[in-house]
């Protein structure tokens, strides 16, 4: 267990334990006409092995590279985002 032990900012030893694994996507939110990024915001979705979906809107907080992370009490299961490389919408996962 010693590999995954580390000190707290605070002085306190605690351990990484793992909750869940799985895959991520990123979106940031964009006028659909000049693909301009809107606001500083962005979301994050991790899914896990099982196939659960969680959602967390990321918001800037004043002062630089400090986010306030907001979670969905239930992200919407069937989303698609748009791919700028490929101009077409596809699944949030694939």
């Amino acid at each position: 267990m010693e590999k995954s032990l580390t000190v707290s900012s605070k002085g306190r030893v605690e351990a990484r334990v793992l909750v869940e694994r799985g895959v991520y996507t990123i979106v940031e939110y964009r006028d659909p006409k000049t693909m301009k990024v809107v606001e500083k915001k962005f979301k994050i979705y991790l899914r896990n092995d099982d196939g659960v979906v969680r959602g967390f809107l990321m918001i800037p907080l004043k002062g630089g590279n400090r986010y306030l992370g907001i979670e969905d009490r239930q992200p919407k299961q069937d989303l698609y985002v748009y791919n700028i490389d490929t101009d077409s919408e596809e699944p949030l996962f694939k």
